[in-house]
């Protein structure tokens, strides 16, 4: 899975937390500028565990401050993980 995608996915999931068309989600804007707040991104790192089976926390949000550093961060340093998830291995 490529980045970009991973990108959309996690718009698609912030749009969801935030009621907001994704639109309106900046992939490049800073989780707190982005409306989040810390229950928000509870929330957001419990789905994409979800559906990437993934473990990270909130505390790594903290490093990677919004959706494309995020997914730049899963893209490169979750490879194995999402390789099992594009053969069919995970889902939401």
């Amino acid at each position: 899975m490529d980045e970009d995608m991973l990108k959309k996915i996690i718009v698609d999931t912030v749009s969801s937390i935030l009621d907001v068309a994704h639109e309106y989600i900046d992939a490049g804007v800073d989780w707190i500028e982005a409306g989040m707040d810390n229950v928000a991104m509870a929330k957001l790192t419990d789905k994409v565990n979800q559906t990437f089976g993934l473990e990270i926390n909130v505390a790594l949000l903290s490093e990677y401050r919004n959706i494309e550093s995020l997914a730049n961060y899963i893209s490169e340093e979750r490879k194995s993980t999402l390789q099992a998830y594009r053969e069919g291995g995970l889902h939401s």
